[in-house]
Formats: C-alpha cells, sequence, structure tokens
C-alpha cells in the first residue's frame, strides 16, 4: 500500500496541472529489490496497475521488476546502467564491491 500511497501523493499534485503521470520508476533499495524479489515486484506492479495503468513502469532489464508489470498489463520500459557493473547473472553488482561503479580516468 505504501508504493500506491506515495503515487497517489503525486497524483494530487500532477493532477493541479493537468498532467498525468507518465512513468514510475521505484528508487533505490526498493529497485534492487524488486528486480530479484518476485512478491515485491508483484505488488509494486499491482499498485501501478491499480493506481496509474497508463504509465510505464520502469525497471532493471530483464528483472522480476518488468516480469511481473509486463504480466498485469503494464507497458513496460527496461533499462541498463553504463556506468555499472553487472555480475553474470544480469544484475547490479554492489557499489561495495572494487570497481561496481565505473569511473572515466
Amino acid at each position: 500500500y505504501c508504493v500506491m500511497y506515495q503515487i497517489g501523493a503525486l497524483e494530487i499534485f500532477t493532477d493541479l496541472y493537468n498532467q498525468p503521470i507518465q512513468h514510475v520508476k521505484p528508487h533505490g533499495a526498493l529497485y534492487n529489490i524488486a528486480a530479484e524479489k518476485l512478491d515485491i515486484a508483484e505488488a509494486i506492479a499491482e499498485a501501478v496497475y491499480q493506481t496509474v495503468p497508463d504509465a510505464y513502469l520502469f525497471g532493471l532489464a530483464n528483472g522480476e521488476l518488468l516480469k511481473a508489470g509486463e504480466k498485469i498489463g503494464l507497458k513496460i520500459a527496461s533499462e541498463a546502467f553504463a556506468d555499472r557493473q553487472y555480475t553474470d547473472e544480469g544484475r547490479l553488482s554492489s557499489r561495495l564491491q572494487p570497481n561496481a561503479v565505473l569511473k572515466s580516468s
């Protein structure tokens, strides 16, 4: 319900300016957890579907969040990060790992 509440709160402001919410992207730890844990991903996808079903759901390419969003009928947008390392399974490497965040020299 927390995600639903946050989307609803944002809608109050977007409605003031007659602008629909165009996309939803969980942030930080929630984003990373939703990429890996199906139950969390499904809860987020359901919250988006119930509140802003026409919005795109952004998530990590090949992650559980996008699978859950697609399954429920949401438009999805997959993303990747050029400045980050990935595991062999396609998940983001922890920022605590050496060279997890790529920096230009």
